[in-house]
């Protein structure tokens, strides 16, 4: 029945979990079983973390304490259930940069090797599948008919992204993960050992936005209206997509960093591709020597140059504040 299952492209697993704190903490896991279109089984449990720390903030999101996760199995041990339920399937999650980041870095965390994993990601289908909607986050994706009541709940979070997958399968009349992801021009994303690939799109060299979308509502007190932004390192969507929601926004899309640029976002810096010896990108060494100039230069992560696309409406009074994860290069 094994060998079966590690050959059918047209059967994968939906993951999710839910951190402690940082994303190498898995404090909990969901796994959705999905064979033709089907569900065939479902997994939840809890996990002590490599690294035992909790955030308040996280624990009043999910509900998960240090004393719940206490005896629960170790990170070693779940990654070897989720090998085994995985079965050389694919994996699927919502994010999946997110979720396929807590296994590595929980592996880094816990002295481990990353496993050998192919996955793709929903919010990359789903921004392919059904272009427009207001917002592509996991509990309002409204038009597939699913409730967001048990959001941050990993069992129930991983049977929303297997909802998604299917539901995107059922749109394009494929049977497979493999003729969904061709359908949307984006690739496998790959974990080995020694390296890391993303789900993305394939037609990342496509040339930068530089038009608004027929449909976007230029605001001008938006924090990212008239604001220059450059991206760095990979993000879980195809970079000219990002972009172009940018620019939706009011936003200039660079290409590379000046003494205009107004926001760096950065993303997984794979440093094989590097410079020799460099730590660091070449975008984020200009903009530290533009910041050290007297140029100022925002850098921020891909999830708060989410937080900021969301903002449809500033308070004027209160003035433009970074999000929380913000960063000024200094």
């Amino acid at each position: 029945m094994q060998e079966a299952r590690e050959g059918a492209i047209d059967s994968w697993v939906a993951i999710d979990f839910e951190t402690a704190s940082m994303r190498g903490t898995p404090c909990a896991i969901g796994l959705v079983e999905v064979e033709d279109n089907q569900v065939v089984g479902r997994h939840a449990w809890l996990i002590r973390p490599p690294i035992f720390e909790f955030s308040g903030f996280n624990v009043a999101l999910h509900g998960i304490t240090p004393e719940m996760c206490a005896d629960a199995p170790t990170w070693d041990d779940s990654l070897s259930r989720i090998i085994a339920i995985a079965g050389g399937r694919p994996l699927v999650a919502h994010n999946a940069s997110f979720d396929i980041g807590v296994i590595r870095d929980a592996c880094d965390a816990a002295g481990l090797n990353w496993p050998r994993l192919n996955y793709a990601c929903t919010l990359v289908i789903s921004r392919r599948i059904w272009p427009g909607l207001t917002t592509y986050s996991l509990p309002f994706v409204a038009h597939l008919g699913l409730s967001a009541d048990a959001h941050h709940d990993a069992g129930k979070d991983a049977a929303m992204s297997a909802a998604i997958a299917c539901a995107a399968l059922d749109a394009i009349g494929s049977s497979t993960l493999t003729g969904l992801l061709d359908h949307v021009h984006a690739a496998m994303g790959v974990v080995e050992p020694d390296r890391w690939v993303g789900c993305r799109s394939r037609d990342d060299s496509a040339a930068i936005p530089t038009e608004p979308s027929p449909n976007a509502i230029l605001r001008p007190e938006h924090p990212l209206f008239g604001k220059t932004i450059v991206f760095t390192g990979a993000i879980s969507v195809p970079r000219r997509e990002a972009q172009q929601a940018a620019v939706d926004r009011g936003a200039i899309a660079g290409k590379g960093v000046t003494r205009h640029t107004d926001f760096l976002v950065t993303g997984f810096q794979d440093l094989r591709k590097l410079a020799q010896g460099a730590s660091k990108s070449a975008k984020l060494q200009k903009a530290e020597a533009l910041r050290s100039s007297g140029h100022s230069i925002e850098v921020i992560m891909e999830s708060d140059f989410v937080q900021l696309l969301s903002l449809d409406v500033v308070d004027p009074s209160s003035g433009h504040r970074a999000p929380s994860g913000a960063q000024a290069v200094t």
